[in-house]
């Protein structure tokens, strides 16, 4: 068995040569290493056989003075990177730190979260999502990033996501039934239920169209119809083809599609889907400043202009 040795005098000389010469008062750095504490971590990661797997307390140690054998400027930072918890770095951006060697960061879109770096493995990764979901809500894993190849910014990603999830590429068909409209929708609400759907987003809140559904009668209002929700895989062409017919059928030519990070919107019609200004059917001869059909108003064939086929500036090119 080792035992310990006390340090030599050219340890302790050098040491004392490093708390003289570097700012060790300056304790701003312990400051910052806990600005935007959100929660700490309680107890330790737990295997499924109840195996410790990780610990930040055994770290607790480095709250003292360093002793004579260990640099004191290596001391400080070891206790400044022990530091746990889950952290707000910046309004929708945070951090859990102190579960693993690296630090996972959760940045906050509207459909989701993605992870960046889910840690060295998938027990760590787990509580790590969980403590973050216990203050900032059960947000959906809509995409995860590894800065590197280090297994201690990828080994846990079975924990924040599934390969099922990844491979489905989920999206949602909705018909916008209502578009900038007042009114209180009982009857159309009614009667989409009798038609067997079962979804409704309303001013940007999903509903349940079992529900008993309160619309103010004076107020303006956003009503899409889910139609589906299906995994964007081969296999499911025909019935994201249906789906799309039936959204097109619902609401007058529209439907919308919608992934966890991305939305479009999609009309018929050869038209503005907000004021209604038409324009011609989009042919080669739209876009070329040698045809008539592709000229700016007031330009000859010959002029090099990009075509404006419509007054209105959602439709100029």
């Amino acid at each position: 068995m080792s035992t310990s040795k006390l340090a030599t005098s050219a340890i302790l000389q050098q040491q004392e040569e490093v708390r003289r010469t570097l700012p060790f008062t300056d304790r701003q750095d312990f400051a910052d290493a806990e600005r935007g504490l959100v929660a700490p971590i309680d107890g330790p990661v737990l295997g499924d056989n109840g195996t410790v797997l990780w610990d930040n307390a055994t770290y607790s140690f480095l709250g003292g003075d360093a002793p004579d054998t260990v640099n004191p400027s290596l001391w400080r930072q070891s206790s400044l990177v022990a530091r746990q918890g889950l952290y707000e770095v910046v309004e929708g951006i945070y951090q859990v730190r102190g579960l693993d060697l690296s630090n996972v960061t959760f940045v906050e879109g509207d459909t989701g979260v993605i992870v960046i770096d889910p840690l060295i493995s998938k027990e760590t990764a787990s509580a790590a999502l969980a403590l973050y979901r216990e203050h900032r809500g059960d947000r959906p894993v809509t995409g995860v990033i590894y800065t590197h190849s280090h297994v201690d910014h990828f080994g846990g990603v079975k924990r924040v996501t599934t390969q099922e999830d990844v491979d489905a590429g989920r999206v949602q068909v909705l018909a916008p039934v209502v578009r900038g409209r007042k009114g209180t929708y009982k009857k159309e609400l009614a009667a989409f239920r009798e038609r067997g759907f079962v979804r409704v987003r309303i001013d940007g809140v999903d509903h349940d169209l079992g529900e008993e559904i309160a619309l103010a009668r004076s107020a303006t209002h956003e009503i899409d119809l889910v139609v589906d929700r299906v995994a964007a895989r081969e296999s499911a062409r025909a019935r994201i083809a249906e789906s799309i017919e039936t959204a097109l059928a619902m609401a007058d030519g529209l439907v919308k599609v919608e992934s966890d990070d991305a939305r479009w919107l999609f009309s018929q019609a050869n038209a503005c889907i907000d004021c209604g200004t038409s324009f011609p059917e989009i042919a080669p001869r739209s876009f070329s400043f040698n045809s008539p059909h592709g000229a700016c108003p007031g330009e000859g064939p010959s002029q090099p202009a990009i075509a404006s086929i419509s007054r209105c500036s959602r439709l100029q090119l």
